[in-house]
């Protein structure tokens, strides 16, 4: 069978295609939209050791709404208030705390009292350190020998310390034994503790 010759027209113009080809740019996607934390105003919101989640991924409408009419710094930007008011709008994403013994701030619905919304540089969003945020409601020198009901201590139990016994990677605290939010045991006591004992044999071991 005699074999048929390929054009040269042909040839040429399958070269000129493939060398416009690779020449051709490769299509990028669309760069995102800026969030409210890549602006200069609220930047600084996001460059924090740890960022509440929604901050992080740029969700600023989880938790704000912009505002018909209202008049925002950045004339091409509307005004934003709340999706909702206090412990409503957290618990859109975190369980409520229940139980027999519940927190002041807790059950007034006031998380920010101890919680950053945006970050914070210390574990839980906290906003200061855990004994300071206690001593802010709580008088620190009423705590400066800590009673403990039926246990002769001396000096008192310490308030602080370098290293938490039950938490390894973390230091000694006021929560350590007493849990912040809510439990069903006296004096928001951790560990399911109902009696002095219980609560210091966790740490204390016999």
């Amino acid at each position: 069978m005699p074999r048929t010759s390929v054009p040269r027209f042909l040839v040429c113009f399958v070269a000129v295609l493939a060398v416009l080809a690779a020449a051709r740019p490769a299509r990028t996607a669309a760069p995102a939209p800026p969030t409210c934390g890549d602006r200069a105003c609220h930047g600084a919101l996001v460059k924090r050791d740890r960022a509440h989640s929604p901050v992080q991924d740029g969700d600023c409408g989880s938790c704000h709404r912009a505002v018909a009419g209202a008049s925002h710094p950045d004339s091409s930007r509307a005004d934003f208030t709340l999706v909702k008011r206090g412990a409503a709008l957290c618990a859109d994403c975190h369980d409520p705390f229940a139980g027999s013994s519940v927190h002041a701030p807790v059950e007034e619905g006031e998380c920010l009292a101890c919680h950053d919304p945006h970050g914070s540089g210390r574990p839980a969003l906290a906003r200061r350190e855990v004994n300071a945020m206690c001593f802010e409601c709580h008088e620190a020198k009423s705590f400066a020998v800590h009673a403990v009901v039926g246990v002769d201590l001396g000096s008192g139990h310490p308030l602080s310390g370098p290293r938490d016994p039950a938490r390894k990677s973390g230091a000694f605290s006021c929560a350590s034994c007493h849990d912040p939010h809510a439990t069903n045991t006296p004096h928001l006591w951790k560990f399911g503790a109902t009696t002095t004992f219980d609560l210091c044999g966790h740490c204390h071991q016999k």
